[in-house]
């Protein structure tokens, strides 16, 4: 687990959280979409590439595998797009029990929004999990010019909901997220999983102020 803290922290009015990997478990879905959409294209797959940038989103790794074949890259983004909205697709996500306990904890008292380099896709499987209604705010690569690790989504939902970065916190759970929090200035929590029953159990306990004077 990994925290950056701002001072002062008082208790968030917004809680921002990241959706692949931090509130749903989308990897084998992502790396199956990729798998397939390379198939489909007669091209060999690098699973060290897939490795190290899937956090940045899925397109972004076909990109990165189709870099000899750019004028494929439409075909495959439109692939994925498709595949993203099958029901087999869907079938492999799993949200963590434990984050969504979280934001319907949170919920009661205070803002929850969605921050994801995922585009279009993400109403589809909010949809399908019927957690679309739990967040009052989802912002996806679609309706800004830069994802994460650019800190322009957090900054977006901070004037959306006229709050300053010390009345935020913002959970992911890998460098994109930490980057983007801190650029952002947004006090913020990378999380594995490991770490998610620890961290949700204290925060609905004794709040988040405990949780980061423990951590800190």
């Amino acid at each position: 687990m990994e925290v950056t803290s701002y001072v002062p922290f008082i208790e968030p009015k917004l809680w921002i959280i990241d959706l692949d990997g931090t509130l749903i478990d989308t990897k084998l879905a992502n790396q199956r979409v990729i798998e397939v959409v390379m198939k489909e294209l007669n091209q060999p797959i690098c699973q060290k590439t897939i490795d190290q940038n899937l956090s940045v989103g899925t397109v972004t790794v076909l990109k990165l595998l189709l870099h000899k074949h750019p004028q494929l890259v439409p075909k495959a983004s439109y692939l994925a797009l498709e595949l993203y909205k099958s029901r087999e697709y869907l079938s492999l996500l799993r949200p963590f029990p434990e984050m969504i306990k979280l934001v319907n904890h949170v919920r009661k008292k205070h803002k929850v929004a969605i921050a994801t380099n995922r585009a279009e896709s993400t109403k589809h499987i909010l949809k399908h999990h019927k957690l679309e209604d739990l967040f009052h705010a989802v912002v996806n690569r679609d309706m800004v010019q830069n994802g994460k690790p650019h800190p322009e989504m957090l900054l977006f939902l901070l004037k959306s909901f006229r709050l300053n970065e010390s009345q935020a916190i913002f959970i992911g759970n890998d460098w994109p997220d930490m980057q983007a929090g801190v650029l952002a200035k947004i006090t913020t929590v990378v999380l594995e999983e490991k770490d998610h029953k620890n961290f949700v159990d204290q925060v609905i306990k004794n709040g988040p102020r405990s949780f980061f004077k423990q951590a800190l």
